[in-house]
């Protein structure tokens, strides 16, 4: 059993490792009011590594021990974040959720969100939740901004005035700003944007378009990246994750 001084030694050296998995995996939250809870879940998990790892033999244990805390921070904070944002709500979300338009129109929410990658499925799902608790249709028209409809096409499906739509929508979009530091930014599909791979500058392209072509990726997908509401894409091209950000002076 280690004493406490020698644990807070621990956590200190080795709580770099907290902020590079929140910024590698749960960006959206660096700004947000759970950052601090974040951390402090890291911090515990650095403790139960510490406290947990065998040294093994003939290895460099001080890699390996990185490589297992972080893994230990990682699973934590997932932990955290699913147990705050669905397990203990009452109004728990399913992916075989009928939601429904129109008497002869049902989908399922796992229709909605398409084939979205397991991360971006956890953070789609908190997006959702959050919503859906603002009550009255928003999260019926979140379902749909999601899938890529505009305001107009929303309107439609469901028989609403067009301009009430589009303040609805604009108050999702601040909501989700503000909650979850969302860059939701509204960029019409001639945008510039900048790839990146494993964190690494790839490539620009002046246009969604150009970098759909050349990755392979649909320019739905780019587009939600940019905008913070799916974390990569896997390219078709070059069979790797892709990251997108907005170029700027656009």
């Amino acid at each position: 059993m280690e004493n406490a001084i020698d644990i807070n030694e621990v956590v200190i050296k080795y709580e770099y490792l907290i902020k590079s998995n929140i910024k590698r995996h749960f960006s959206n939250f660096i700004y947000s009011n759970d950052y601090d809870d974040l951390l402090q879940e890291g911090r515990i998990a650095i403790v139960k590594a510490y406290k947990t790892y065998r040294p093994i033999d003939n290895i460099d244990n001080e890699k390996s021990f990185i490589y297992y805390c972080s893994k230990c921070i990682y699973n934590s904070i997932i932990t955290y974040i699913n147990k705050k944002y669905t397990i203990n709500n009452k109004n728990i979300l399913s992916l075989n959720e009928v939601i429904q338009a129109k008497e002869d129109d049902k989908l399922t929410l796992e229709d909605m969100l398409g084939d979205y990658d397991d991360e971006t499925i956890l953070y789609i799902e908190m997006y959702l939740q959050y919503v859906k608790n603002l009550g009255g249709d928003y999260y019926i028209i979140f379902c749909y901004m999601l899938r890529g409809y505009n305001g107009k096409e929303i309107s439609e499906i469901l028989n609403k005035n067009y301009r009430i739509i589009n303040k609805k929508m604009l108050f999702i979009r601040e909501n989700l700003k503000e909650k979850f530091n969302i860059k939701y930014g509204i960029r019409k599909s001639k945008g510039g944007v900048i790839a990146f791979i494993d964190g690494k500058f790839y490539k620009n392209y002046d246009n969604l378009q150009m970098a759909s072509e050349d990755l392979g990726i649909d320019k739905n997908s780019i587009r939600k990246i940019c905008q913070g509401l799916r974390k990569s894409a896997k390219s078709k091209t070059l069979n790797k994750k892709i990251n997108f950000e907005w170029r700027e002076n656009e």
